[in-house]
Protein backbone atom coordinates (compact mmCIF):
# COMPACT_ATOMS: atom_id res chain seq x y z
CA UNK A 1 0.00 0.00 0.00
CA UNK A 2 1.10 3.61 -1.01
CA UNK A 3 3.60 2.30 -3.58
CA UNK A 4 4.48 5.07 -6.13
CA UNK A 5 5.69 5.35 -9.58
CA UNK A 6 8.02 7.82 -11.55
CA UNK A 7 9.30 8.13 -14.79
CA UNK A 8 11.58 10.94 -15.68
CA UNK A 9 15.32 10.88 -17.17
CA UNK A 10 16.99 11.07 -14.07
CA UNK A 11 18.49 8.73 -12.05
CA UNK A 12 17.84 10.74 -8.65
CA UNK A 13 14.51 9.58 -7.10
CA UNK A 14 11.27 11.58 -6.39
CA UNK A 15 12.27 14.48 -8.88
CA UNK A 16 9.60 14.14 -11.59
CA UNK A 17 5.97 14.30 -10.77
CA UNK A 18 4.37 10.96 -10.12
CA UNK A 19 2.64 8.89 -12.82
CA UNK A 20 -0.82 8.21 -11.20
CA UNK A 21 -2.11 8.06 -7.77
CA UNK A 22 -0.10 6.12 -4.95
CA UNK A 23 -1.89 2.52 -4.56
CA UNK A 24 -4.54 2.88 -2.09
CA UNK A 25 -5.28 -0.25 0.65
CA UNK A 26 -8.14 -2.21 -1.23
CA UNK A 27 -5.60 -2.37 -4.77
CA UNK A 28 -2.99 -3.68 -2.30
CA UNK A 29 -5.52 -6.41 -1.09
CA UNK A 30 -7.31 -7.67 -4.26
CA UNK A 31 -3.83 -9.28 -5.61
CA UNK A 32 -4.37 -7.58 -9.46
CA UNK A 33 -2.69 -6.07 -11.67
CA UNK A 34 -2.36 -2.27 -11.13
CA UNK A 35 -2.06 0.36 -14.02
CA UNK A 36 -0.98 4.06 -13.59
CA UNK A 37 -0.95 6.29 -16.67
CA UNK A 38 2.18 9.38 -16.74
CA UNK A 39 -0.48 11.89 -17.91
CA UNK A 40 0.85 13.68 -19.95
CA UNK A 41 3.01 11.81 -21.44
CA UNK A 42 6.55 12.03 -20.61
CA UNK A 43 10.23 11.30 -22.02
CA UNK A 44 12.22 8.81 -19.85
CA UNK A 45 15.31 6.98 -19.09
CA UNK A 46 14.24 5.57 -15.88
CA UNK A 47 10.88 3.86 -13.98
CA UNK A 48 11.06 3.97 -10.31
CA UNK A 49 8.56 2.07 -8.40
CA UNK A 50 8.75 2.92 -4.74
CA UNK A 51 7.34 2.58 -1.26
CA UNK A 52 7.51 6.11 0.76
CA UNK A 53 8.72 4.56 4.28
CA UNK A 54 10.60 1.37 5.96
CA UNK A 55 8.58 -2.05 4.07
CA UNK A 56 9.47 -4.70 1.82
CA UNK A 57 8.57 -4.24 -2.14
CA UNK A 58 7.49 -7.22 -3.99
CA UNK A 59 7.07 -7.34 -7.39
CA UNK A 60 5.82 -10.03 -9.74
CA UNK A 61 5.85 -7.98 -12.92
CA UNK A 62 6.35 -4.65 -14.64
CA UNK A 63 5.11 -4.10 -18.24
CA UNK A 64 5.85 -0.29 -19.90
CA UNK A 65 3.53 0.57 -22.62
CA UNK A 66 5.68 3.44 -24.90
CA UNK A 67 3.77 6.70 -26.00
CA UNK A 68 3.76 7.23 -30.00
CA UNK A 69 5.91 10.40 -30.85
CA UNK A 70 3.41 11.72 -32.83
CA UNK A 71 -0.03 10.25 -33.22
CA UNK A 72 -0.37 11.00 -36.96
CA UNK A 73 3.16 10.60 -37.64
CA UNK A 74 5.05 9.39 -40.63
CA UNK A 75 7.86 6.59 -40.57
CA UNK A 76 11.13 8.70 -41.25
CA UNK A 77 13.62 6.40 -40.11
CA UNK A 78 14.93 4.81 -43.81
CA UNK A 79 13.98 8.77 -44.91
CA UNK A 80 17.41 10.59 -46.52
CA UNK A 81 18.30 13.57 -44.13
CA UNK A 82 20.82 16.32 -44.43
CA UNK A 83 22.66 19.36 -42.65
CA UNK A 84 25.25 22.06 -43.32
CA UNK A 85 27.60 20.18 -41.48
CA UNK A 86 28.02 18.04 -38.63
CA UNK A 87 29.68 17.82 -34.55
CA UNK A 88 31.51 15.02 -34.04
CA UNK A 89 28.93 11.72 -34.36
CA UNK A 90 25.94 13.67 -34.31
CA UNK A 91 24.94 12.80 -38.18
CA UNK A 92 21.41 14.17 -39.40
CA UNK A 93 19.80 10.15 -39.56
CA UNK A 94 20.13 10.86 -35.74
CA UNK A 95 16.57 13.75 -35.73
CA UNK A 96 14.66 10.17 -37.14
CA UNK A 97 15.43 7.48 -34.99
CA UNK A 98 12.39 7.79 -32.70
CA UNK A 99 15.16 8.29 -29.77
CA UNK A 100 14.01 11.89 -29.04
CA UNK A 101 16.99 12.62 -25.99
CA UNK A 102 20.50 13.05 -26.15
CA UNK A 103 23.33 11.51 -26.82
CA UNK A 104 20.81 10.39 -30.04
CA UNK A 105 20.51 13.87 -31.84
CA UNK A 106 21.93 15.46 -34.72
CA UNK A 107 23.56 19.09 -34.50
CA UNK A 108 25.78 21.21 -36.87
CA UNK A 109 29.26 22.85 -35.77
CA UNK A 110 28.72 26.62 -34.80
CA UNK A 111 28.30 28.27 -38.34
CA UNK A 112 26.40 31.11 -39.90
CA UNK A 113 22.99 30.07 -40.67
CA UNK A 114 23.13 26.01 -39.76
CA UNK A 115 20.05 24.26 -41.58
CA UNK A 116 18.86 20.43 -41.23
CA UNK A 117 16.85 19.05 -44.31
CA UNK A 118 14.56 15.87 -44.65
CA UNK A 119 13.45 14.42 -48.15
CA UNK A 120 10.80 12.46 -48.15
CA UNK A 121 11.66 11.26 -52.35
CA UNK A 122 8.04 12.07 -52.54
CA UNK A 123 5.75 14.29 -52.16
CA UNK A 124 4.09 14.46 -48.99
CA UNK A 125 0.76 16.50 -47.79
CA UNK A 126 2.23 17.82 -44.83
CA UNK A 127 -0.43 19.54 -41.80
CA UNK A 128 2.41 19.42 -38.56
CA UNK A 129 5.91 19.17 -37.41
CA UNK A 130 6.86 18.35 -34.21
CA UNK A 131 10.84 19.02 -33.25
CA UNK A 132 12.70 18.38 -30.05
CA UNK A 133 15.39 20.30 -29.54
CA UNK A 134 19.02 19.58 -28.02
CA UNK A 135 19.19 20.67 -24.27
CA UNK A 136 22.33 23.24 -25.30
CA UNK A 137 21.31 23.84 -28.96
CA UNK A 138 20.35 27.15 -30.06
CA UNK A 139 16.85 28.24 -29.43
CA UNK A 140 14.10 27.31 -31.52
CA UNK A 141 12.34 30.40 -30.98
CA UNK A 142 15.15 31.62 -33.76
CA UNK A 143 14.49 29.05 -36.01
CA UNK A 144 12.32 28.84 -39.34
CA UNK A 145 10.52 25.46 -40.15
CA UNK A 146 9.73 24.80 -43.90
CA UNK A 147 7.97 22.43 -46.16
CA UNK A 148 8.07 22.25 -50.03
CA UNK A 149 8.91 20.82 -53.38
CA UNK A 150 12.22 23.27 -53.60
CA UNK A 151 15.86 21.38 -52.73
CA UNK A 152 16.73 24.80 -51.63
CA UNK A 153 14.60 24.65 -48.15
CA UNK A 154 14.55 28.67 -48.36
CA UNK A 155 12.11 29.14 -51.34
CA UNK A 156 10.02 26.50 -49.32
CA UNK A 157 6.84 27.98 -47.33
CA UNK A 158 7.42 28.73 -43.18
CA UNK A 159 5.61 27.13 -40.81
CA UNK A 160 4.54 28.26 -37.56
CA UNK A 161 4.09 28.26 -33.86
CA UNK A 162 2.40 29.78 -31.00
CA UNK A 163 4.23 27.98 -28.73
CA UNK A 164 6.56 29.62 -26.13
CA UNK A 165 10.41 27.63 -26.18
CA UNK A 166 10.11 24.23 -25.06
CA UNK A 167 11.19 23.12 -21.77
CA UNK A 168 14.12 20.78 -21.74
CA UNK A 169 13.62 17.02 -23.43
CA UNK A 170 10.22 18.86 -24.88
CA UNK A 171 9.06 19.57 -28.22
CA UNK A 172 7.88 22.71 -30.37
CA UNK A 173 4.63 21.83 -32.74
CA UNK A 174 4.85 24.28 -35.97
CA UNK A 175 1.47 23.73 -38.00
CA UNK A 176 1.30 24.17 -41.58
CA UNK A 177 -1.96 26.22 -42.47
CA UNK A 178 -3.00 25.57 -44.92
CA UNK A 179 -1.29 22.30 -45.32
CA UNK A 180 1.35 22.30 -48.00
CA UNK A 181 2.94 19.74 -50.54
CA UNK A 182 6.23 18.74 -49.67
CA UNK A 183 9.22 17.15 -50.55
CA UNK A 184 11.22 18.55 -48.49
CA UNK A 185 11.26 19.58 -44.65
CA UNK A 186 13.96 21.52 -43.07
CA UNK A 187 14.72 23.61 -40.12
CA UNK A 188 17.76 26.77 -40.45
CA UNK A 189 18.62 29.23 -37.97
CA UNK A 190 19.61 32.42 -39.13
CA UNK A 191 23.17 34.04 -38.14
CA UNK A 192 25.59 32.04 -36.17
CA UNK A 193 24.64 29.14 -34.14
CA UNK A 194 25.04 25.19 -33.76
CA UNK A 195 21.63 23.51 -34.60
CA UNK A 196 21.18 20.60 -32.53
CA UNK A 197 17.97 18.19 -33.02
CA UNK A 198 17.07 15.40 -31.31
CA UNK A 199 13.79 14.22 -32.96
CA UNK A 200 11.81 15.65 -36.00
CA UNK A 201 7.97 14.54 -36.28
CA UNK A 202 6.02 14.53 -39.90
CA UNK A 203 2.01 14.62 -39.46
CA UNK A 204 0.21 14.13 -43.15
CA UNK A 205 -2.94 15.59 -43.40
CA UNK A 206 -6.03 14.32 -42.13
CA UNK A 207 -7.98 13.62 -45.00
CA UNK A 208 -10.93 12.02 -43.38
CA UNK A 209 -11.40 14.79 -40.64
CA UNK A 210 -14.90 15.92 -40.70
CA UNK A 211 -15.47 19.06 -42.45
CA UNK A 212 -17.12 22.07 -40.39
CA UNK A 213 -20.39 22.50 -42.54
CA UNK A 214 -23.65 21.25 -42.12
CA UNK A 215 -25.16 18.59 -44.20
CA UNK A 216 -28.20 19.16 -45.59
CA UNK A 217 -30.15 18.91 -48.89
CA UNK A 218 -32.71 20.81 -51.00
CA UNK A 219 -35.00 20.13 -53.03
CA UNK A 220 -36.83 22.57 -55.56
CA UNK A 221 -40.42 21.94 -56.97
CA UNK A 222 -40.11 22.71 -60.39
CA UNK A 223 -41.75 26.28 -61.20
CA UNK A 224 -44.28 25.44 -64.09
CA UNK A 225 -44.93 28.59 -65.50
CA UNK A 226 -48.78 28.28 -67.66
CA UNK A 227 -50.43 31.05 -69.24
CA UNK A 228 -51.60 32.58 -66.36
CA UNK A 229 -48.54 31.60 -63.86
CA UNK A 230 -51.24 30.82 -61.07
CA UNK A 231 -49.44 28.06 -59.78
CA UNK A 232 -47.00 28.02 -56.48
CA UNK A 233 -43.81 26.69 -56.31
CA UNK A 234 -41.54 25.41 -53.03
CA UNK A 235 -38.03 25.46 -52.51
CA UNK A 236 -37.37 22.86 -49.41
CA UNK A 237 -33.94 22.17 -46.97
CA UNK A 238 -34.34 19.09 -45.26
CA UNK A 239 -31.27 19.10 -42.40
CA UNK A 240 -29.53 15.60 -41.15
CA UNK A 241 -30.30 14.87 -37.06
CA UNK A 242 -26.68 16.44 -36.15
CA UNK A 243 -27.44 19.87 -38.07
CA UNK A 244 -31.31 20.61 -36.62
CA UNK A 245 -30.27 23.94 -34.59
CA UNK A 246 -28.22 25.35 -37.71
CA UNK A 247 -30.30 28.48 -38.95
CA UNK A 248 -31.43 28.33 -42.66
CA UNK A 249 -32.15 31.43 -45.06
CA UNK A 250 -33.41 31.52 -48.06
CA UNK A 251 -32.50 34.10 -50.72
CA UNK A 252 -32.65 35.29 -54.57
CA UNK A 253 -29.14 36.97 -56.51
CA UNK A 254 -31.27 39.80 -57.87
CA UNK A 255 -30.98 42.99 -56.28
CA UNK A 256 -34.67 42.82 -55.36
CA UNK A 257 -34.12 39.55 -53.35
CA UNK A 258 -37.21 37.46 -53.19
CA UNK A 259 -40.68 37.71 -55.03
CA UNK A 260 -42.74 39.75 -53.69
CA UNK A 261 -45.20 37.67 -51.40
CA UNK A 262 -42.24 34.47 -50.45
CA UNK A 263 -42.60 33.32 -47.33
CA UNK A 264 -41.07 30.71 -45.16
CA UNK A 265 -44.00 27.82 -43.85
CA UNK A 266 -44.04 24.82 -41.42
CA UNK A 267 -44.85 21.23 -42.21
CA UNK A 268 -45.97 19.92 -38.82
CA UNK A 269 -45.91 16.74 -39.95
CA UNK A 270 -41.89 16.81 -40.87
CA UNK A 271 -40.95 18.80 -37.56
CA UNK A 272 -37.80 20.68 -37.29
CA UNK A 273 -35.90 18.67 -40.22
CA UNK A 274 -37.44 20.85 -42.71
CA UNK A 275 -37.53 24.39 -43.70
CA UNK A 276 -39.49 25.61 -46.58
CA UNK A 277 -39.67 28.73 -48.90
CA UNK A 278 -43.07 29.35 -50.91
CA UNK A 279 -42.80 31.05 -53.49
CA UNK A 280 -45.86 33.08 -54.86
CA UNK A 281 -48.69 31.74 -56.56
CA UNK A 282 -49.05 34.82 -59.02
CA UNK A 283 -46.21 36.64 -60.90
CA UNK A 284 -45.17 34.07 -62.92
CA UNK A 285 -41.53 34.73 -64.37
CA UNK A 286 -41.02 37.09 -61.18
CA UNK A 287 -40.38 33.54 -59.83
CA UNK A 288 -37.34 32.17 -61.79
CA UNK A 289 -33.57 33.08 -61.15
CA UNK A 290 -31.23 31.97 -59.16
CA UNK A 291 -32.43 31.23 -55.48
CA UNK A 292 -30.41 30.00 -52.51
CA UNK A 293 -30.56 28.61 -49.49
CA UNK A 294 -27.88 29.12 -46.91
CA UNK A 295 -26.94 26.96 -43.46
CA UNK A 296 -25.00 28.47 -40.86
CA UNK A 297 -23.50 26.74 -37.87
CA UNK A 298 -20.48 27.32 -35.58
CA UNK A 299 -20.22 30.79 -37.87
CA UNK A 300 -19.53 28.28 -41.38
CA UNK A 301 -22.27 29.44 -43.59
CA UNK A 302 -22.97 26.52 -46.42
CA UNK A 303 -24.71 27.38 -49.43
CA UNK A 304 -26.93 26.05 -52.04
CA UNK A 305 -27.82 27.46 -55.50
CA UNK A 306 -30.81 26.44 -57.56
CA UNK A 307 -31.27 28.19 -61.16
CA UNK A 308 -34.66 28.30 -62.10
CA UNK A 309 -35.48 28.57 -65.83
CA UNK A 310 -38.88 28.96 -67.75
CA UNK A 311 -38.81 26.92 -70.39
CA UNK A 312 -39.96 23.52 -70.65
CA UNK A 313 -40.59 22.88 -67.23
CA UNK A 314 -36.73 22.21 -66.31
CA UNK A 315 -35.06 23.10 -62.90
CA UNK A 316 -31.57 23.40 -63.03
CA UNK A 317 -29.47 23.12 -58.95
CA UNK A 318 -26.03 24.13 -59.11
Amino acid sequence: MGAEVRASLSNTPRVDKKCGSNVTQYQALINDWIEFTCDPPRLAQYVRIEIPRQTALILCEVRIWPCDLHPAALNLTEKRSYQSSTSGNSIASLALDNLPSEPYCSETVNEMNPWWKLDFETSQCVEAIRVWPTVHGAALQRASLRAGLSDNHTSNVECKTSQPQPSPNDFTEFTCHPPVLARYVSVDIPGMASLGLCEVTVAACDFNQKVNSVDFTVVVNPALIGPTGDNDSVIAVYREPDDFASNVSFGRQVTTGLPSGSGEIVDSSLGCTVRLLRLPEEGGLDRTGVFYAEATKNDVITRIQSVVLPKDGNTQTT
